[in-house]
């Protein structure tokens, strides 16, 4: 599931990025030819291919971590010299996973950047790659834009003639100086405007509540207390609107596990559309990692948190 559009911030200029060490060196930006059940397939940085378009898999990468955003973007910004793009390709993040993946269609040989981005635009990492083919012949046909269309030029800036093509969007003639990257508008999805009013939702784990004030709040417990018996807090600023949210919880099968692979309990909590706070008791028997979530009946995603068994 991925919006594709081209993004009026031309040119970007990022090749310089490539050598600039991003935080969490686990995370990374691979591309493929496909990939399956979050293992990318044909991964290569240098791609020769007899025709275009062609049709590649951006995979992202979040190492041993869980991806918490319920988005993100990858921004494809082609060198300079292709005069096309960026362009941006965004993706829904499934729960529990640490990957997410869409293809995305080239129509030109050159280099590209590809970087991941969440959505308040801070970048989770980068790769650069080159696809090299036969490039197309025919002559592109020049469009004259209407005069209505035409925005008066700044100070010190030339007039920039626009042509079309079948690889898209090309422009010819001098270029400014590219200015200060803006945030990309685009319209949520249905998930994500689902999610909206559980976006600062909080959750916190404790040993009990007292005049409904959470005690014992912490992210770890003895097993000699989680086989007593803990308290998961879950509260919103906005009333929840439902009558039962779902709650799973997933732990880690081994220390050596990469992700949340073992179901340890589904089951549903009963609340009044009104409320602002829920509680769930929660009985843990195993020492360990443990993700636990809550989802709406509908399944729309409203949160996950962690704690630790030791």
């Amino acid at each position: 599931m991925f919006a594709y559009k081209q993004v009026g911030t031309f040119p970007v200029i990022l090749f310089l990025l490539l050598c600039v060490p991003f935080s969490g060196l686990t995370q990374e930006v691979i591309i493929c030819k496909s990939q399956q059940d979050g293992n990318p397939r044909g991964a290569a940085t240098e791609w020769k291919v007899d025709s275009f378009p062609v049709q590649l898999t951006l995979f992202y990468h979040h190492g041993k971590t869980t991806i918490d955003e319920r988005s993100l973007n990858f921004i494809i910004e082609p060198e300079s010299k292709l005069g096309i793009g960026p362009f941006e390709a965004s993706v829904v993040v499934s729960q529990g996973r640490n990957w997410a993946s869409t293809t995305f269609m080239f129509h030109r040989a050159g280099k590209y950047m590809v970087s991941a981005y969440r959505s308040d635009r801070t970048v989770m990492a980068s790769t650069l790659f080159s696809v090299d083919g036969p490039e197309k012949e025919d002559v592109p046909a020049v469009v004259s834009a209407p005069p209505a269309a035409t925005k008066p030029a700044s100070a010190g800036a030339t007039d920039v003639v626009q042509t079309i093509s079948r690889d898209g969007v090309r422009y010819d003639g001098p270029q400014t100086t590219p200015t200060e990257r803006v945030a990309i508008e685009r319209p949520l999805t249905t998930e994500e405007q689902k999610t909206l009013k559980y976006e600062e939702v909080n959750i916190a784990f404790g040993t009990g509540v007292s005049g409904r004030k959470l005690e014992g709040v912490a992210e770890s417990f003895t097993d000699s207390q989680t086989r007593k018996g803990i308290l998961v807090q879950l509260s919103n600023p906005k009333p929840f609107g439902t009558d039962a949210i779902v709650i799973d919880i997933w732990k880690r099968s081994s220390a050596n596990a990469t992700d949340f692979d073992e179901l340890v309990t589904n089951s549903s909590v009963t609340v009044s559309p009104k409320d602002y706070t829920a509680h769930a008791p929660i009985t843990l028997f195993k020492k360990g990692a443990y993700k636990v979530s809550f989802f709406t009946p509908d399944m729309v995603w409203i949160g996950s948190s962690y704690l630790t068994v030791r």
